[in-house]
């Protein structure tokens, strides 16, 4: 903490520290820095470059980095990321510089604000998609189901390893997650955010931002379902309204994607 301190009370390219933005038991650094009558947020990672903090805030550059570009070929668009405007990765610290959004943050709105809110970034996620080149889908990263059953093999041990009481559970889960695994997903791939909940999205106006993009993927729509129904983050009312909206015929991948997700977490 004392060596991030030092660093960000210093000026970033020329914008002057102002304050520090959000919870300070935060693992980054998040502040709000002024250059002459612009603001912007600066987040910013000074451990070690083997940290999965680290690798998690290059995820984040990278895909906040290509969306401020193609979001600009999207027409009549509500729905934004924060414009990428810059990022560094030197010996002190890894961070980025986009800019500052000032709305009203969507965690203390009704559930059915939310729930809209939700289906509206959904919906941005999925013209974004088809406006991505070929590179930038790349680079964003590519999720079939090879992928979640490759890494589901990997990763049931190492959860029954790191929590043997647990064993029966997880044993339940594997053969749930086997079984399902051959289940065919009908889902087009789509890029999703992989964390969607009302926390991290801010209405300003008529427009509204979507942030901390770090778990972003090109993968079957229904893993969004899945990260947002297993995150505390979304309250019990909107757990309900997601699951609903899951037709009968994706169950079976949802059941897969939730199982895959939890064990990772």
């Amino acid at each position: 903490k004392n060596k991030m301190n030092n660093v960000i009370t210093k000026k970033i390219q020329g914008w002057e520290y102002i304050k520090t933005l959000g919870d300070k038991s935060h693992p980054f650094f998040v502040g709000l820095y002024k250059k002459d009558k612009k603001f912007a947020v600066v987040k910013a990672w000074s451990g070690s470059k083997n940290s999965q903090n680290y690798f998690s805030l290059k995820r984040e550059i990278r895909a906040n980095k290509i969306l401020s570009k193609a979001q600009t070929r999207l027409k009549k668009n509500t729905v934004f990321v924060p414009q990428y405007l810059g990022s560094r990765d030197n010996s002190q610290m890894l961070y980025f510089m986009s800019e500052y959004i000032k709305g009203n943050n969507l965690q203390n709105e009704s559930t059915d604000v939310q729930y809209q809110a939700y289906l509206k970034a959904r919906e941005y996620l999925k013209n974004i998609s088809s406006v991505l080149t070929k590179k930038e889908i790349k680079e964003i990263g590519v999720r079939n189901k090879t992928y979640f059953a490759e890494t589901g093999v990997v990763l049931f041990p190492l959860a029954m390893i790191k929590s043997y009481k647990n064993f029966r559970l997880f044993f339940r889960a594997g053969a749930k997650f086997i079984t399902n695994i051959f289940t065919k997903i009908k889902d087009k791939k789509t890029l999703v955010h992989g964390d969607l909940h009302p926390s991290n999205m801010i209405v300003k106006g008529k427009k509204m931002y979507i942030f901390d993009m770090e778990q972003s993927m090109i993968t079957f729509s229904t893993y969004e379902d899945a990260t947002s129904l297993s995150t505390p983050k979304v309250s019990n009312k909107l757990h309900k309204k997601i699951i609903n909206r899951v037709k009968n015929r994706r169950l079976k991948a949802l059941s897969l994607m939730m199982i895959h997700v939890n064990i990772y977490n």
